[in-house]
């Protein structure tokens, strides 16, 4: 979608988006990625800025709680043709006054939809939100409940890590030039890359350095017990020899 520039516009989308996902939520829908990150987190600190992203997805774990977050909706939402859309995935417009509001995606799964493939680690994180009240929002990661303060505090301070390499290079992109800092293997990726061919180079000799890493330290180990058996021998020797010099 279009970036949003007007705080009014911003506001009145906001206000539109939120009080669907609390229809979501009685359907026990859970709101999940960039909207998440980008929007919900940050304004929990900084009411101020404006904040962009570029669809709002959304998971239910039934057909039975779509159909009844559809019918509720019906009003507001029109279908999309989008390459997303699958057996798993429905692609949406949010509509209000006869305006596009913004991209809406949802999935139904059992569990969350990134639990096996998600981007970064924050990407299991999602949000029951029974209420535009922040004070009773309860955030959720089926992948590891104890992160969920740890994914919490990397979205406030806008640092994502790359849980595998990826070539989803358009997310990753956008995230190093909105200002976030990216890790992959723990190690920053330069804020100064802006385009794909730079990002695949970069992430092409990454991947190059890691293998070297990898074997080197398979042939360290499979070197270890002559290794382990030199140390001894030597150690024996420096044993006789001062033996021999008393």
């Amino acid at each position: 979608m279009k970036p949003i520039t007007s705080k009014f516009t911003y506001e009145a989308y906001i206000k539109v988006i939120n009080s669907m996902l609390v229809t979501a939520s009685k359907y026990y829908g859970k709101l999940f990625g960039d909207y998440l990150y980008n929007v919900i987190i940050p304004s929990i600190t900084n009411k101020v800025d404006i904040f962009q992203w570029n669809s709002v997805d959304i998971w239910f774990t039934s057909y039975k709680s779509l159909m009844g977050f559809l019918m509720d909706m019906d009003d507001y939402i029109e279908c999309r043709n989008d390459h997303r859309s699958g057996v798993n995935i429905f692609a949406y417009s949010l509509i209000k006054y006869g305006e596009h509001v913004t991209d809406l995606n949802i999935y139904v799964t059992p569990q969350h939809p990134y639990i096996d493939n998600g981007l970064f680690s924050m990407d299991n994180l999602s949000l029951y939100m029974p209420s535009k009240n922040v004070g009773i929002m309860n955030f959720d990661n089926q992948s590891n409940i104890f992160s969920i303060n740890n994914d919490l505090n990397d979205v406030k301070n806008k640092r994502a890590y790359v849980t595998y390499i990826t070539e989803d290079y358009d997310r990753l992109l956008s995230y190093i030039s909105s200002g976030w800092s990216v890790y992959i293997d723990n190690i920053l990726i330069p804020e100064k890359i802006r385009d794909v061919v730079e990002l695949k180079f970069y992430i092409s000799k990454h991947k190059e350095q890691q293998i070297s890493k990898h074997l080197f330290i398979g042939e360290l180990m499979r070197l270890k017990p002559s290794i382990e058996h030199l140390i001894s021998n030597l150690q024996s020797l420096v044993l006789l020899l001062d033996d021999n010099s008393v």
